[in-house]
């Protein structure tokens, strides 16, 4: 049966009794002594306390397959409940672990970037433990599980959401994860950026400019809901 006290259980020892480290390239890899990254660990955890996660695979499709199994979508009020899972769909998640606002989340590898760096947690803060704060891109969902109403899925303006990427916008300077989605996705469909680091630098902007002149996309460079549309399809 699935356990939110087992959850968060889990979220607080890969945190901070284990040494688990950040690499967006290698962040399946949850164990003592391994790396993972911010929705690999939440995805991970929900798993092992018997939660259905569906396809769930990042922070863009969380919301939508965590709320095919059991989860509803909650307004952010600066308030989480204790088990509740604390979302930007375009960038990062945390996990609220306890009564108190106590949240867990994995952060940044010991160079402050995004993967490529020594296994395990080499600064006791690449996965931590820490007071709920405001994200620097906001939140936009609590996800919490059980009965109760679910807020609907909505874009700025009031109109349903009909892609998670319908938002983004990625370009030269951005860093995480949904960078690190981008050069992984890249890289798959044949257009080389090199390492999938999560920074969006040189290599990255060439790729998605080749992909956009092979699709008739205006080679901006920046990866928005058009581009993203056609990448991620």
């Amino acid at each position: 049966m699935p356990s939110i006290a087992r959850f968060c259980r889990l979220m607080r020892c890969y945190c901070e009794e284990l040494s688990v480290g950040y690499d967006q390239s290698n962040r399946w890899d949850v164990r003592d002594g391994g790396e993972t990254d911010c929705s690999a660990l939440v995805i991970h955890c929900l798993r092992e306390a018997g939660f259905d996660t569906g396809s769930a695979s990042w922070t863009g499709d969380m919301a939508d397959e965590l709320c095919a199994h059991g989860w509803r979508r909650v307004r952010p009020d600066g308030n989480p409940k204790k088990g509740d899972i604390i979302l930007n769909e375009a960038h990062h998640v945390i996990a609220c672990i306890d009564d108190d606002g106590t949240c867990a989340w994995a952060s940044i590898d010991e160079r402050g970037r995004a993967s490529g760096g020594q296994a395990g947690d080499q600064t006791g803060r690449e996965t931590r433990i820490g007071p709920y704060y405001v994200y620097r891109h906001g939140w936009d969902w609590y996800l919490r599980y059980g009965s109760g109403e679910s807020e609907p899925a909505r874009e700025s303006g009031g109109k349903m959401k009909r892609e998670w990427w319908s938002p983004i916008v990625v370009a030269v300077g951005d860093r995480g994860e949904l960078v690190g989605l981008v050069q992984r996705t890249l890289n798959d469909r044949g257009y080389g950026c090199g390492e999938a680091d999560g920074i969006f630098g040189g290599n990255t902007l060439r790729a998605v400019r080749s992909f956009q002149s092979a699709k008739g996309i205006s080679a901006d460079g920046e990866v928005g809901p058009e581009t993203a549309s056609r990448l991620f399809s």
